[in-house]
């Protein structure tokens, strides 16, 4: 989603310039409802850069109840670009 728009059913993400690093725009859909998010590259691929290191890409049913641990571990991604920043 960071070079070309990416996304199926009710989450999608593209860079909102066709050319180059940008922006992104975040869609999320569920029912009627919608919601248009606009961010930073750099700082959303920071975030994934924490969140993969927390819980690497594909091991995410490995950790048992993971919408309940969900809450958790955002909670500590944000306390660390907090103190970081």
């Amino acid at each position: 989603g960071l070079n070309s728009p990416s996304g199926d059913g009710d989450v999608h993400i593209g860079p909102t310039e066709p050319e180059g690093l940008c922006d992104v725009h975040i869609r999320l859909q569920v029912g009627a409802d919608r919601a248009l998010f606009r961010a930073g590259t750099a700082p959303l691929v920071a975030f994934l850069d924490r969140t993969d290191k927390l819980v690497p890409l594909g091991q995410e049913c490995t950790l048992g109840d993971f919408e309940g641990n969900l809450e958790e571990a955002l909670g500590r991604i944000l306390a660390e670009e907090q103190n970081a920043g």
